[in-house]
């Protein structure tokens, strides 16, 4: 155990010992530099020794992305098709994601009408679709676009043909840093409930909201049916990096339901 403290004249007591109180006892401490791990910088490329953990690689003989999920996919599954039926999970993998940066009421935000026959939302929170996409309002000027799996090459093209010359506009693919996790069922909204302080219960069709979910920040996005209803789904963008952590959580939770 560790801890980082402000101590009188530190610098000058390195290796001797001082008392800590933990738990109502005084404990024998060892006062040591703030580079307490590594301190020669040896393990910076590695475990020079090479007795460390062997990574598990994953790989595909197609060549295709591999979703951050892809190892709980089993785990998810069985839990969604307990008898019960309440609470159902799964991943959505490889979501195209773009990431728009329009402003509203401009030549910009017309051209992007124009070619995708579809306006952009008019307020954070608000969800449009059509032509294949979908978008999320997530702030004044900023979209997320939402389509299937392996069109960023092709709405990238498109997207910078329309803007071109129309002013301030910005297009970023960020399609590998999330993924999606879809729950639904009659239970869907109380297993969130247990790690959102968002009143889901008024999350109304097509809308969506940027909140904490077990500590990780996610967007969520209704689909359109009333809480409590078997075909009630909400959607779960969260970062790949803490995706394994959410559906570890997920699958706790949910149990009980």
């Amino acid at each position: 155990t560790f801890a980082l403290a402000l101590l009188m004249g530190g610098r000058d007591r390195l290796g001797s010992t001082v008392y800590v109180v933990v738990d109502g006892k005084p404990v024998p401490t060892t006062v040591t530099s703030s580079v307490l791990v590594d301190p020669e910088g040896l393990r910076r490329d590695g475990d020079p020794t090479g007795d460390g953990e062997a990574l598990q690689v994953t790989s595909s003989s197609l060549a295709l992305p591999i979703s951050p999920l892809s190892r709980w996919a089993d785990a998810l599954g069985e839990l969604s098709r307990r008898p019960a039926g309440n609470v159902r999970i799964g991943e959505q993998p490889l979501t195209t994601m773009l990431n728009l940066r329009i402003p509203a009421r401009s030549d910009a935000a017309a051209a992007f009408t124009t070619e995708f026959g579809v306006p952009l939302p008019t307020g954070t929170g608000t969800v449009t679709s059509g032509d294949g996409v979908e978008l999320l309002g997530l702030g004044p000027d900023e979209f997320l676009l939402l389509a299937g799996p392996g069109q960023a090459v092709h709405l990238h093209g498109r997207l910078a043909a329309c803007l071109s010359g129309t002013g301030y506009a910005a297009v970023t693919d960020v399609s590998a840093s999330r993924t999606t996790i879809r729950i639904s069922g009659p239970n869907a909204r109380r297993v969130l409930a247990h790690g959102c302080s968002l009143d889901l219960q008024q999350m109304h069709d097509s809308s969506c909201a940027q909140t904490m979910l077990a500590q990780c920040a996610v967007i969520l996005i209704a689909d359109g049916f009333t809480p409590g209803e078997d075909a009630d789904q909400i959607r779960i963008l969260v970062r790949s990096s803490f995706a394994a952590h959410l559906a570890q959580w997920l699958l706790l939770t949910a149990g009980e339901y």
